[in-house]
């Protein structure tokens, strides 16, 4: 059975033998033209990211921390402008709160030799390498109790601080908070066993579907007019849904990938139900305590 390639690969790979070819014969960095760079820049980072190993390290997060007994963790993005090579780039950082254990990446857990934390393409992967390291702190150390808060609090970076400080190469970053709550998971949920793969995303959506008195929602991906193999992509829930999911957790676009989009989708619709839950609950704590 033949099938037509995604993509023209046999001349990609001899454009990219020629470009090698240069380098070698003349000792130099190959020459780009600008629509080259920039084709590149949309393919892959010109700046390296830190390895987070395609896990769903939030989820992971949220887990550990419900079962340590710790705060809920809260991130906050912030927005960088890097220019590389001509190429004006908008990338991201994140940092990720857990209460008195605080604010990560920080020193040993995920700062960079400048003491900045690293920088990614796209909110998604910084916010999950926030994550990632936080978890690595709480695997790392005991949860810090209420006697220990000062001596924490003192020993590890201020937020204030961390934003305060720029990388010479880069301008100053413009910070953007994102719409996280302070509490994103429900303490009386039980997890899934494993909270670290894309499919227990979605089976924590259902779960919490039914909690929250939801049908659990299908997942709708069109492919993009023009742009093979990227995805838009719509969570669609029955009908009986209140109506009060915002309406940027339930869209993507420009995803590489149908599977990708999906549980891009998921994702986003499981942080919302994660918050909605507990702030229902805490309601409920409220008009009937114990």
């Amino acid at each position: 059975m033949s099938f037509a390639p995604a993509a023209p690969w046999d001349r990609l790979r001899a454009w990219i033998d020629d470009k090698e070819r240069e380098e070698r014969t003349f000792d130099r960095p190959a020459r780009l033209t600008q629509r080259e760079l920039t084709a590149i820049s949309n393919l892959v980072p010109l700046i390296e990211e830190p390895d987070i190993s395609g896990k769903d390290h939030v989820s992971a997060l949220h887990y550990a921390a419900q079962t340590k007994q710790c705060s809920m963790p809260t991130f906050e993005d912030e927005s960088v402008t890097v220019s590389m090579n001509g190429i004006v780039e908008a990338k991201w950082r994140c940092y990720c709160t857990i209460g008195p254990q605080g604010t990560f990446p920080s020193q040993g857990f995920g700062l960079d030799e400048t003491d900045e934390a690293p920088i990614f393409a796209t909110k998604k992967n910084a916010k999950q390498f926030a994550a990632q390291q936080a978890l690595a702190f709480l695997s790392n150390r005991a949860p810090i109790t209420s006697t220990a808060t000062a001596a924490a609090a003192a020993s590890l970076p201020k937020r204030a601080e961390l934003s305060q400080a720029a990388s010479p190469s880069l301008p100053q970053a413009k910070k953007s908070r994102t719409d996280a709550g302070p509490a994103e998971a429900a303490q009386a949920v039980t997890a899934p066993a494993d909270e670290t793969t894309a499919s227990s995303v979605h089976e924590r959506v259902v779960y919490l579907s039914k909690r929250l008195g939801l049908q659990p929602p299908v997942y709708e991906t069109p492919p993009l007019i023009g742009m093979p193999n990227f995805f838009s992509g719509r969570t669609v829930f029955p009908p009986g849904a209140d109506g009060r999911i915002p309406d940027n957790v339930l869209v993507v676009n420009g995803v590489l990938g149908k599977q990708q989009a999906k549980d891009q989708l998921a994702r986003q619709v499981c942080d919302w139900m994660e918050r909605e839950f507990q702030v229902r609950q805490e309601i409920s704590q409220r008009l009937w305590p114990k």
